[in-house]
């Protein structure tokens, strides 16, 4: 039916065998990465074969996807109990420069090109471990600024679905209680509650400090037991009032362990919509559309944001 559309007549459409094939390689993958993720007969295991950057001999064929995790390991050798211990040595991801080995019959295949997320300086023949994770991070914080309070956020990493190395989709909110005053009439404790969503892409600044800007979009409500009684220049009332804000930052993490930091950061609060009240009217203040900044002062602005954040 598609093909009688405009669009239609430019895309080749894929046929039933080929979608079926799709759909069935995206359950092998689903299931593979699972079981990889549960027991320890199905986690490959190889060693560093190079070292800036890290590299090792495993690929496609192994079913290694972008932002695959793996733990880096040393032997040493214990003269005490005459057997060598295993020691944890840091955390690297792989990138979206896999290699294709599934044709290699022999040994001699090319490598794939890893990331250090956390941990010392590793070395050729540490040995890796597959870790595979649920790749989601929850972040919990304050915010300071214009607009403050209580903050959370999760991260999820789609690597492995969009080939694209430390690039996460976000979802954010925060609440706070605010003191603002409406037409020279003081009200105490406004509460604020925001929630959205957005992009974000991590960049490794050391093997244990990460930047990762972001830019996210959503909405702010703002409330209070007297707003039923406060109307605007037509007589609607500030219940519910609510607007869309835009939203940019960056922040900066520190490993305290390989699936644990301390980050602080900055983000700047742009509101983009005219107020509205519960029931969708727009607010309207000394014969204009009212922004947010007309009803509570100088909102839009900096903040910054201080927490832990801690990985799944």
């Amino acid at each position: 039916a598609s093909e009688d559309t405009q669009l239609g007549r430019f895309m080749k459409q894929k046929s039933e065998d080929v979608l079926l094939m799709e759909l069935v390689q995206k359950g092998y993958d689903e299931s593979l990465y699972n079981l990889e993720k549960k027991y320890e007969d199905f986690k490959v295991k190889t060693p560093i074969y190079q070292v800036n950057p890290i590299r090792a001999k495993v690929g496609k064929k192994e079913g290694i996807k972008t932002d695959y995790r793996f733990f880096a390991y040393e032997y040493i050798y214990d003269e005490k109990t005459s057997s060598s211990k295993q020691k944890f040595r840091g955390v690297i991801r792989s990138t979206s420069k896999i290699v294709d080995n599934r044709q290699v019959a022999t040994g001699n295949t090319g490598t794939t090109k890893f990331y250090q997320t956390s941990g010392r300086k590793l070395q050729t023949g540490y040995l890796l471990q597959q870790k595979n994770d649920v790749g989601v991070e929850v972040s919990l914080g304050y915010e300071v600024g214009e607009v403050g309070g209580v903050y959370g956020r999760i991260d999820a990493r789609l690597g492995r679905y969009i080939n694209l190395k430390s690039f996460f989709v976000i979802i954010e909110g925060g609440a706070e209680m605010k003191d603002y005053e409406i037409n020279s009439v003081k009200y105490e404790g406004v509460v604020f509650a925001h929630y959205g969503a957005g992009i974000a892409k991590g960049f490794m600044i050391t093997r244990n400090i990460e930047l990762r800007p972001y830019l996210s979009i959503g909405k702010e409500m703002a409330s209070h037991k007297d707003f039923e009684k406060v109307t605007d220049d037509n007589g609607k009332n500030l219940d519910g009032i609510n607007v869309l804000y835009g939203k940019g930052g960056i922040n900066l993490a520190l490993n305290l362990k390989h699936n644990f930091q301390i980050f602080g950061g900055a983000g700047y609060y742009s509101f983009i919509t005219n107020v509205q009240n519960s029931d969708k009217d727009e607010i309207e203040l000394n014969g204009d559309k009212a922004s947010w900044d007309d009803i509570f002062k100088d909102r839009t602005g900096l903040s910054t944001v201080f927490g832990i954040r801690i990985g799944f």
